[in-house]
């Protein structure tokens, strides 16, 4: 038979979550119990034992006692298992982490007084989050020329977006998982060309050949970077059958059609 034990990167530097790092104690027996799930999950019984002292050494390293390994890797009791299973507050009472005593006090507090919440303590900025905040860390287009410089957030990614001839007022909705300025390039790259395969090559070319209308862009919606591709479309579909935009086609169109 196959025989699989726990493999770790020669880069691999061993560094996990810190003993003295300011975390609840539940995540840090999250992180102990995992570890060892993983290497009983990942290794055969010949080489299990191995993959667990490959573990602890990793675990001591970043500060845990053997003491608290063992503690952690203990099953839990009926009356842990009860406390698991019961059934949560339906509110969420969101408190920044302070101490694990803290979270007891404010927990005993929400037993006492009967009040269906639960504590919730949420995950504090990264740094990278934070220096984003700062007005002098603005981030700024990076199109040398670029179509939609009276937008201040053109370099949006994941986007549902309004364009509309300025001349006319006849508009088009669409959506782009890449940053808008380089859809709109391409939108204004095809009136300058004639392109009568782009919808708005085509409404150029028979309605404003003698002129140079403006395009307006409009961001509809901004969906967060890890939604699906599927989730941009139906919301692009939603706003084509809202605001039923003159220059959509109509094999656009027939994506609002689950809609109706």
């Amino acid at each position: 038979s196959i025989q699989r034990k726990l493999y770790m990167k020669p880069a691999n530097k061993g560094i996990t979550l810190h003993a003295s790092s300011h975390h609840p104690s539940a995540t840090k027996r999250a992180l102990i119990s995992n570890e060892y799930q993983r290497a009983t999950t990942n290794s055969t019984p010949v080489h299990r034992q191995a993959s667990h002292t490959s573990i602890t050494d990793k675990l001591t390293r970043n500060g845990y006692s053997l003491t608290s390994i063992a503690t952690a890797r203990q099953p839990a009791t009926n009356r842990q298992r009860k406390q698991r299973t019961k059934k949560q507050g339906h509110l969420a009472l969101k408190i920044p982490f302070i101490s694990d005593k803290m979270n007891g006090l404010v927990r005993y507090a929400l037993r006492r007084n009967k009040i269906d919440a639960r504590l919730v303590n949420p995950r504090p900025p990264t740094v990278q989050e934070l220096s984003k905040r700062k007005g002098n860390n603005k981030r700024k287009c990076s199109l040398r020329e670029c179509s939609i410089t009276y937008i201040d957030r053109c370099y949006t990614s994941n986007v549902v977006y309004l364009a509309t001839f300025d001349i006319c007022k006849q508009s088009y909705i669409g959506s782009t998982s890449r940053q808008l300025h380089y859809r709109a390039r391409e939108h204004t790259a095809a009136v300058a060309k004639h392109d009568t395969t782009s919808a708005f090559g085509e409404h150029y070319l028979t309605q404003h050949h003698t002129s140079k209308p403006r395009i307006t862009f409009k961001i509809l919606h901004t969906l967060h970077t890890g939604d699906d591709e599927m989730r941009l479309r139906i919301t692009e579909a939603y706003e084509i059958k809202a605001r039923k935009p003159t220059l959509n086609r109509k094999k656009e169109e027939m994506g609002t059609g689950f809609l109706a």
